[in-house]
């Protein structure tokens, strides 16, 4: 086996497993902060010996020894035993909530990310046993959520209507559930349904709002991640697809002032300025602020290259381009635009390795293989331009360009009648 490291840190429990576990008892914590993303109480307990005490709402204690599959709450009948485990949870979460806490103030973007990552998202957590007043205990809500987790399945499949009628459902026995609007407001927006994601949305920040102030007035809870930035840009974008543009950026600015940690709502006001208003400088700002949040984000840095474009700026987007091609190779399209660029550049020997990559990506994207075959023309590689735009008419067989640059070929290759039929047929 491996040698010992001559220092570590910890506790040898090789005993447990051999049937010869040490002398002191140790105590043994966990929880489950999920059943806070649906206003309930969260889930603590601690094991000490043959017994585990569950504190909620309705506090359980457990003997492990008599009763390991946990059948039966002792609690009445062992309150002596009860008191003492609660008492040592107490103290034990007093100690790690408040070093968590100091932990958590000098935490930056990347590891706040890392923790919503794992699911530690969508409520607010106290740092007492004393169940918030409403707060309904988590085995009580059970039914509800198991109807309620039939919603991602049911989102996978493509049955979104069917999705769609188990939140309502869930809503109308517990309104306000900031997970279950969330995805109420984001199926009605995959299904096209504005107006209904909006007013959802609405609900949504109305009832985090709520939460927030909570956090404000009430001594002993902190936040976890309430999905307000996420929210509106969720509106932002309804807004945008109704045609409400300034109501769109007054989501998307609204958002970034809730989640400045995020690039997104930065690209939702980018994507607006370029595509919508064409005001590429004014977007191009807005795209390097959100490279600043997060250096990584693929849709900022490829935008940005567009925005370059546009302007002619034709260095620029090849840069940026380029970064994204590094970032995801995979991506198709970016592999199109760089051998684009390129092309423009009058590079054509440059732009077909990029180009004949987004070819093999998307076999039958058309625009890549126009390019591919544009490239290939300015090379003079006629017999591969003409596979090339022929693999484009096959897969659109209306296209224009590719009957041109089809035509060309053949016309070099002293095939006239073809090259003119070529031509006719999308003249």
């Amino acid at each position: 086996g491996l040698e010992r490291a001559p220092e570590h840190v910890g506790l040898d429990l090789s005993g447990h497993l051999l049937g010869t576990p040490a002398a002191r008892e140790r105590d043994l914590y966990c929880e489950s902060l999920v059943p806070t993303k649906f206003d309930c109480a969260p889930l603590r307990a601690i094991l000490r010996g043959r017994w585990k005490y569950v504190s909620s709402v309705e506090p359980e204690l457990y003997d492990l020894v008599d009763d390991p599959g946990e059948t039966r709450n002792r609690h009445d009948q062992q309150p002596q035993e009860a008191a003492q485990l609660r008492s040592r949870l107490s103290r034990l979460l007093e100690g790690s909530v408040g070093a968590a806490r100091s932990q958590a103030a000098e935490a930056d973007a990347e590891s706040l990310g890392r923790i919503q990552a794992l699911g530690y998202a969508g409520g607010m957590v106290s740092t007492s046993l004393e169940p918030a007043p409403g707060a309904q205990d988590a085995k009580d809500f059970l039914p509800l959520y198991e109807r309620f987790m039939q919603v991602y399945p049911l989102r996978s499949a493509g049955r979104e209507e069917e999705a769609l009628a188990v939140c309502r459902e869930v809503l109308a026995a517990r309104p306000g559930l900031l997970d279950v609007l969330e995805n109420q407001g984001s199926l009605l927006v995959h299904l096209e349904r504005d107006e209904e994601a909006i007013e959802v949305y609405d609900e949504y920040l109305a009832r985090a709002g709520e939460q927030r102030e909570r956090e404000a007035t009430e001594e002993g809870w902190h936040p976890l991640d309430l999905g307000i930035g996420r929210a509106l840009v969720a509106q932002g974008d309804a807004h945008r697809r109704l045609g409400r543009r300034p109501r769109a950026l007054d989501c998307y600015q609204r958002a970034v002032q809730a989640d400045p940690t995020s690039a997104a709502p930065l690209v939702a006001v980018g994507d607006l300025l370029a595509q919508d208003l064409q005001r590429y400088e004014q977007a191009i700002v807005s795209y390097r602020i959100a490279l600043g949040v997060d250096p990584a984000s693929v849709v900022a840095r490829k935008n940005l290259g567009n925005c370059h474009f546009a302007l002619g700026q034709l260095e620029a987007a090849e840069r940026a381009y380029a970064r994204v091609v590094q970032l995801a190779p995979e991506d198709a399209q970016a592999q199109s635009d760089l051998g684009s660029v390129r092309l423009e550049q009058g590079r054509a020997g440059d732009a077909v390795g990029p180009l004949e990559e987004a070819c093999r990506l998307e076999p039958a994207d058309v625009t890549s293989h126009v390019r591919l075959g544009r490239a290939l023309t300015a090379l003079e590689r006629w017999d591969e331009a003409r596979d090339t735009f022929r693999a484009a008419l096959a897969s659109d067989p209306s296209s224009g360009a590719a009957a041109f640059g089809l035509g060309l070929c053949l016309l070099e290759e002293g095939r006239r009648q073809e090259a003119l039929a070529a031509w006719e047929g999308h003249a």
